[in-house]
């Protein structure tokens, strides 16, 4: 018999299968409730004691998450709602920012306090935020940026750098420059929140952020920066042509997109900021592809439309 013909046929028996099996289809097609109170607003709890709750970082938004090593991190964030103010800067009670770093494993269920301060709005390094960039390489996290109250009725973005051991629980700022006042020789990013990131190579990477759209490049080894991409003009797209990388496209300045990254290909889609019709900036629905190895740093358009507020309809 062909092998091949049966490995078809065991195909289309499989998939006959489930289409004949509702229950075992709705046993993939559906959500898992793993953990966390089903109510707003719970506070986090930083230990278990005496049969109390699961230890967990409480209700919260604006955190930083990433994974690593089969673990998912989270840093920082508001345990009230964050809003946007008309010039598009993020902001909460400031006396429910936080700076405390958790780790969550997934095999196990459960989450671990890290480290950071137990109380809200700490001022103790580094100091509560929102929108803060967070990266593991290692056994090492690294906390980049993000925004900060100044105590009395400001809110600003941030440039700092800090790093943590996850194994020895040492923590140590690299570097925090206000920007615009860079000493000679010092080459960093702009003062930026809500910006993404991602691990290649052993160095650490930076996109965008409060309306930039630029990408850099950290050497954890020799605590520098190196400028990757700098920030189109006037931080519009250049879109390019569909599903073709070219040198040139760049997606438009933006802040809290999402981004993910698979091997060398890094994944973007959305978030508020502008395209390549001019100075608006509004939600954006594009979705763009990256090649971390690719030696122009070309990027691609994938999907989505040219211009804000672009509908789906079913």
């Amino acid at each position: 018999m062909d092998k091949n013909k049966w490995f078809r046929f065991g195909q289309v028996l499989s998939f006959a299968f489930l289409l004949f099996s509702p229950a075992l289809l709705a046993q993939i097609n559906t959500w898992t409730w793993v953990g966390g109170n089903a109510y707003h607003a719970n506070s986090p709890v930083y230990e278990k004691v005496n049969g109390g709750p699961e230890v967990s970082p409480g209700a919260r938004e604006g955190s930083s998450a990433t994974a690593s090593n089969g673990k998912i991190y989270l840093f920082g964030g508001s345990t009230a709602k964050v809003g946007m103010n008309a010039t598009y800067q993020e902001f909460a009670p400031p006396t429910c920012y936080r700076n405390d770093l958790w780790e969550y494993d997934p095999a196990a269920n459960s989450w671990r306090f890290i480290s950071g301060t137990r109380a809200a709005a700490s001022w103790q390094d580094p100091q509560s935020r929102v929108g803060a960039t967070l990266w593991v390489l290692g056994s090492k996290a690294y906390i980049f940026g993000g925004q900060v109250w100044d105590g009395q009725d400001y809110y600003f973005d941030k440039n700092d750098m800090w790093e943590y051991d996850l194994a020895t629980g040492e923590q140590k700022k690299l570097f925090s420059y206000y920007s615009g006042s860079f000493p000679p020789g010092i080459v960093a990013p702009s003062s930026r929140s809500f910006a993404n990131g991602w691990v290649y190579n052993n160095k650490l990477y930076l996109f965008g952020g409060s309306g930039n759209n630029d990408i850099w490049e950290y050497t954890p080894a020799t605590n520098t920066w190196l400028q990757i991409r700098p920030n189109s003009a006037g931080m519009n797209a250049v879109y390019g042509t569909l599903r073709i990388p070219a040198a040139e496209n760049t997606p438009g300045g933006r802040t809290k997109a999402a981004m993910t990254q698979v091997a060398n290909k890094v994944f973007l889609f959305g978030g508020q900021g502008k395209t390549a019709s001019g100075t608006a900036t509004g939600a954006l629905n594009d979705a763009w592809e990256y090649d971390a190895a690719r030696i122009c740093n070309c990027e691609r358009w994938k999907e989505g439309y040219l211009d804000h507020q672009s509908y789906v309809f079913f």
